[in-house]
């Protein structure tokens, strides 16, 4: 499917799909995104047409894989980065006290 079909099929869907009449697609996506199991979302678009029906579940697969990926590369960074930060710490030396402590450790 070249492009500009694509385009056009997916302003269809979002033209026939139920919910979604009379709003801007930004605004759905910020008011209405969740991922959903295509079974479930089956459930919610009956009495589409087939070819509306096939496109918002390919969609659906795709923007849910996505999701999921853009979700678990974050945890994944901030532990490569926390990482990095504990090898950092290896490096630095001991502080030493200014004062000698003897007499503050309530004995």
């Amino acid at each position: 499917m070249a492009e500009p079909e694509v385009e056009r099929d997916r302003e269809a869907v979002a033209d026939h799909a139920p919910g979604w009449a009379g709003r801007g697609r930004g605004a759905v996506l910020e008011d209405d995104a969740e991922v959903m199991s295509n079974t479930e979302l089956d459930k919610r678009i009956t009495g589409q047409p087939p070819e509306i029906e096939q496109e918002v579940l390919a969609i659906n697969d795709d923007a849910r894989n996505r999701s999921l990926q853009v979700a678990l590369l974050i945890p994944l960074l901030a532990g490569v980065l926390g990482l990095a930060a504990s090898f950092r710490m290896m490096r630095l030396p001991d502080l030493k006290p200014a004062a000698p402590l003897e007499g503050m450790d309530f004995g």
